[in-house]
């Protein structure tokens, strides 16, 4: 078994709390498509490339696998969503860099094919 620190052991103790607050208040519901179970707790800025906003209360929801999996690959699908807005205020040039909003659809089709 691995040994973590008390600092990660704190920080994942407060994920776990905020998972269970966001799925009483969601009633286990999906954030993005409101229709599917959600039971995954998804960081909208990722953390491999926003690990300061790990445990923000506003970079956190619930999500059902199927949106999950499309969000953290297709930006198409994240702008979609309409949580760009939620976390512009918050880190506003993390936001635009990871939602690629000064792109088009088609720019991002070029990249990925």
């Amino acid at each position: 078994m691995r040994n973590i620190s008390k600092k990660q052991s704190a920080k994942n103790a407060q994920i776990a709390k905020i998972k269970k607050e966001l799925l009483e208040k969601h009633g286990y519901m999906c954030m993005i498509c409101r229709k599917e179970k959600g039971t995954d707790l998804m960081h909208i800025l990722p953390k491999s490339l926003f690990p300061e906003h790990y445990t923000a209360n506003w970079n956190l929801i619930i999500g059902c696998r199927s949106c999950h999996e499309i969000f953290d690959s297709s930006a198409s699908f994240r702008r979609k969503t309409g949580l760009y807005e939620r976390v512009k205020n918050y880190e506003p040039q993390g936001a635009w860099r990871y939602f690629q909003m000064n792109n088009s659809d088609n720019d991002i089709q070029k990249r990925v094919s």
